[in-house]
């Protein structure tokens, strides 16, 4: 009979892959600061953007994980896990239950208004990958959920944890900041699927790179870099002047190249070494962003 390893479920948390995330929940924790805007900026509270970092990432964002593996029953590597194990029943019931404890978690320490994000969220994380509903396997609609859910959930969830007001989110530059984080993620989500093209072909699933094959799936992510890049750019020289956006856009020059060297190869790469390509590049861009983010958080009058 099947049960509940502990070990297995924290390993299909994928939580290096939550970690790429966290750029955009800091981006949106950066702006929710007054001094972006006369109104809308609530008093920062260093535990519940703590509480919120791991409500998103951890118990949102992990248990959307273990749910997406549970119907997609994974053969080959996915994101951040070459050799995925079986996940059983008992894992998705803990998947669920850690989301909802995500919930009570945002709802006292945080405050309605994100709770009620989360929420939205963990219903789009089960229209995601439910085989009833199954957007995922949709082209153009799985791409407007990765949009609203790891693009604008994420900079939302970071803007109320870090003491934003929900009516004061799309104020002045904050919807430069808005715009850049539905960009990114939406742009690199091809990336994590052209490795395994074979295994969403016989799912049924249609991606890019299933419909339009691997390079337009390239072509597609970068493009997605370059425009969020640009946003973002644009975001922080309004902000905090021009050394930011410049240090951004040198940021993301040593990611671009990789990008290149990976296309390059892609076709003599078996479906680990692309899987383990992806990795490398989403990881280097998460920590050049994120590390910038991290210091203007810290240090930014």
């Amino acid at each position: 009979m099947d049960s509940l390893a502990p070990a297995r479920f924290l390993t299909h948390l994928r939580l290096p892959f939550q970690l790429v995330l966290a750029p955009l929940f800091l981006w949106g924790a950066l702006f929710a600061r007054s001094v972006f805007s006369g109104s809308g900026a609530g008093e920062f509270s260093l535990w519940a953007f703590l509480i919120g970092l791991f409500v998103f990432h951890v118990s949102l964002g992990g248990g959307a994980t273990v749910i997406n593996s549970f119907y997609d029953r994974d053969e080959g590597p996915v994101a951040f896990l070459r050799h995925p194990s079986r996940v059983t029943p008992q894992d998705l019931v803990a998947a669920y239950l850690l989301q909802f404890v995500g919930g009570g978690l945002a709802v006292v320490f945080i405050g309605p208004a994100y709770a009620v994000v989360h929420l939205f969220l963990i219903g789009v994380s089960w229209a995601y990958s439910h085989p009833s509903v199954r957007i995922k396997s949709r082209l153009w609609p799985s791409l407007v959920l990765v949009t609203v859910g790891h693009g604008g959930g994420a900079f939302v969830s970071g803007f109320l944890a870090g003491g934003g007001d929900i009516g004061s989110i799309t104020e002045g530059v904050r919807a430069w900041a808005g715009a850049a984080a539905l960009v990114v993620p939406t742009g690199l989500f091809p990336l994590t699927q052209v490795y395994q093209i074979r295994e969403d072909r016989d799912r049924g699933d249609e991606t890019i790179a299933v419909r339009y094959g691997w390079r337009a799936a390239f072509r597609v992510s970068e493009f997605g870099l370059w425009l969020g890049t640009g946003l973002a750019a644009v975001t922080l020289w309004k902000s905090f002047g021009a050394a930011p956006a410049i240090l951004l856009f040198v940021g993301v020059l040593g990611p671009e190249v990789a990008l290149r060297r990976w296309e390059a190869r892609f076709l003599q790469n078996d479906e680990y070494q692309n899987h383990d390509a992806m990795a490398r590049f989403v990881a280097t861009t998460s920590v050049s962003f994120g590390l910038l983010i991290t210091y203007l958080l810290v240090f930014a009058p």
